[in-house]
């Protein structure tokens, strides 16, 4: 088994706000507004505020998933942009 070198001095690292950010881009891309009371809001947004832990599950296998496909590179507890 061959193992790869990566540098991760020239990768972009992602703090705990932009993996959010971008679990709230998806949420909001895959899925329609949710409309409570006649007012809208964004799917993440909803989530996360009426349904935290299922919020926080989806962002963990999201997460995971990410991490599998080669998107994301963790190293030493941080997340990098793998490109």
């Amino acid at each position: 088994m061959s193992t790869k070198t990566i540098d991760i001095t020239d990768l972009e690292e992602l703090d705990d706000y932009d993996l959010h950010l971008r679990y709230d881009e998806l949420l909001d891309e895959i899925y329609p507004d949710c409309s409570i009371a006649n007012m809208k809001y964004n799917t993440s947004r909803a989530l996360k505020e009426l349904d935290p832990t299922a919020y926080r599950c989806g962002f963990s296998d999201w997460l995971d998933n990410e991490l599998t496909d080669g998107i994301f590179i963790e190293h030493n507890d941080k997340f990098y942009l793998a490109e």
